[in-house]
């Protein structure tokens, strides 16, 4: 350990990551703003593994919930959702099935958008997470 010098301080800490944060919200962002073009990034369509639950909560929004788990179903809302996604792509809605009235807020909006209102509300969620362990440990 004395090959890297001492240990960071907490302003040091603090500082890296901030940077880490605004790094993460700028690739974010690119990220986004490329899908909303019809763009992928890096490769990826906008979202990546975001279409399994858009397409769980669209399944529960549009058709019965006993098909939740019908794999051709899923398949084919993915990528109407999300186009740029490859053909031989498939992801697979493994969770318990109380877990798909999560999303159905969000596929009740456009793709894009539900993608943007999943971004947000998992970063709030998030937050308040880390406040509370920070106003815990304070």
């Amino acid at each position: 350990m004395h090959w890297f010098g001492p240990m960071p301080g907490s302003r040091e800490a603090r500082a890296l990551s901030s940077m880490a944060v605004t790094v993460a919200l700028i690739i974010c962002t690119i990220s986004v703003v490329r899908g909303f073009q019809g763009q992928t990034f890096l490769g990826r369509p906008l979202g990546g593994d975001f279409a399994q639950f858009y397409a769980a909560g669209k399944i529960l929004n549009q058709f019965d919930a006993a098909r939740l788990y019908d794999l051709d179903l899923e398949v084919r809302l993915q990528h109407q959702a999300a186009p740029g996604t490859s053909p031989d792509q498939m992801l697979v809605f493994a969770s318990a099935p109380f877990a798909a009235l999560i999303f159905r807020p969000f596929a009740a909006l456009p793709y894009t958008w539900g993608y943007v209102a999943w971004l947000a509300f998992s970063m709030s969620l998030y937050s308040a997470a880390v406040a509370l362990l920070i106003r815990s440990t304070a």
